[in-house]
């Protein structure tokens, strides 16, 4: 059952990262930009919720797959692939859509990046008990 969760899970995760990437294209095209990003807002945020997308994904699903080889609880595994999908979900919406200078107790970004750090940290223990254990 994990390791179909998982394979949701990247599929999810790997479909939203293309959809990023075609943001991206979409703003560099619009623009008529090869690099850089214009001084515009919008696009540097276009930029970097694809970048940080792909900075924490190849964790996230490493992590994901090294538990679907311990064989941990399908509650456990299916509540870490949700917050992984809706960590990197809510991050990337609330950086592209939500006004960076509102005052906010919580941001779409943080709550994001919230749930992706959890996602990470109870994984690797999860990894560790398991694994040693």
């Amino acid at each position: 059952m994990n390791f179909q969760l998982f394979s949701l899970t990247l599929i999810m995760l790997i479909s939203f990262y293309i959809v990023l990437s075609f943001n991206v294209i979409r703003f560099r095209r619009q623009n008529r930009l090869p690099t850089g990003d214009n001084n515009e807002i919008k696009f540097r945020n276009a930029i970097r919720s694809h970048a940080n997308c792909g900075e924490y994904l190849p964790l996230l699903l490493l992590e994901l797959y090294i538990l679907t080889q311990l064989d941990v609880n399908v509650f456990l595994f299916g509540a870490l692939c949700l917050a992984a999908i809706c960590g990197r979900f809510i991050h990337a919406y609330g950086l592209n859509f939500h006004e960076t200078r509102v005052p906010a107790v919580f941001t779409g970004r943080q709550v994001g990046m919230v749930l992706t750090f959890a996602c990470l940290i109870v994984s690797g223990v999860a990894i560790f008990f398991y694994g040693c254990c």
